[in-house]
């Protein structure tokens, strides 16, 4: 019997946390497709951070007592609120759903059935749905097959967002600190990153697990700043180069991304200090190919 299981003789088997901010009327629909689709043993967390109206008001029609609803007390913003929601779970199991998306029908019940055949160190994503503002719909498919990830697949793949079918373990997601709420975004890059340098053991289904909207209306996860972005890429690559051994093409990812964002706006000062501050030997030398390469392309521009 796996770990997982054991666990679940004692404590409900999934916690379901949904992060909100001004989303009422898709709220309800996320909502409404994580009971149908839950064991009765399950509960579903709405995490409000601080909606203007409040979501217990949204979802005061939704009678079910496995619905909790409560206002985050850690950092506002998208990373806090899922923090705070795991804080709240009682489940050893955590799936995580946006506020303007759905389950797929039959969704939860394969995480439960992945995870428990799992041990207690996994955490897993899936396919998605887009659904577009147009009625347009397509398939996001990371990886073409189903199961445990290989290793030699390539970084960029393995790298998920929370908001596409994400789970993971209670116990891993505290053990490596949970999510980075410093972080505007890219903290499903950094959380990803530190559970590859814990080892853990990495799931994807690729069948679409949940149906992904893509709006213009407010969401915790919306469109930032390039700013922002150079700000949050450099902090990932900061805080996680250490967890790896020289040469890491994990750390040369994180690196190069970081320069890219930089010198997309001609940010060479930055780029700079992002290499002098590399204490990766190998990942200096690339990346400072990369860096001379990004600046010929943005002289040729000018």
């Amino acid at each position: 019997m796996s770990k997982f299981m054991a666990y679940v003789r004692y404590k409900p088997p999934l916690s379901i946390v949904i992060p909100t901010y001004n989303r009422q009327e898709s709220l309800v629909r996320a909502v409404k497709s994580a009971l149908e689709g839950s064991p009765s043993s399950a509960e579903v967390i709405v995490v409000d951070d601080f909606s203007e109206t409040p979501a217990s008001e949204v979802l005061a029609s939704v009678c079910d007592e496995r619905l909790r609803v409560v206002l985050n007390k850690r950092k506002k913003g998208a990373s806090g609120a899922r923090n705070f929601g795991v804080d709240c779970a009682n489940g050893e199991l955590v799936l995580f759903l946006d506020d303007d998306d759905c389950f797929v029908d039959g969704y939860i019940g394969r995480v439960l059935k992945v995870a428990a055949s799992l041990s207690s160190d996994a955490f897993g994503s899936s396919a998605v749905f887009i659904e577009n503002a147009d009625n347009s719909s397509s398939i996001m498919r990371k990886i073409a097959h189903t199961g445990i990830v290989k290793r030699r697949v390539p970084i960029r793949l393995k790298i998920v967002g929370l908001g596409m079918g994400f789970w993971i373990t209670r116990s891993l997601f505290n053990s490596v600190g949970g999510v980075d709420d410093e972080l505007k975004i890219d903290e499903d890059t950094d959380l990803c990153v530190r559970l590859f340098a814990q080892g853990a053991t990495q799931w994807y289904e690729g069948e679409p697990g949940v149906r992904v909207a893509r709006t213009d209306e407010a969401r915790l996860t919306n469109t930032v700043s390039s700013e922002v972005r150079k700000v949050a890429y450099a902090r990932t690559f900061l805080n996680n180069q250490s967890r790896f051994p020289f040469g890491s093409r994990i750390t040369q990812h994180l690196i190069n991304r970081a320069i890219r964002a930089t010198m997309k706006d001609g940010d060479t000062m930055r780029a700079k200090q992002l290499l002098g501050s590399t204490n990766d030997p190998i990942a200096f030398g690339l990346g400072t190919i990369h860096y001379a390469l990004r600046r010929i392309k943005v002289t040729s521009r000018q």
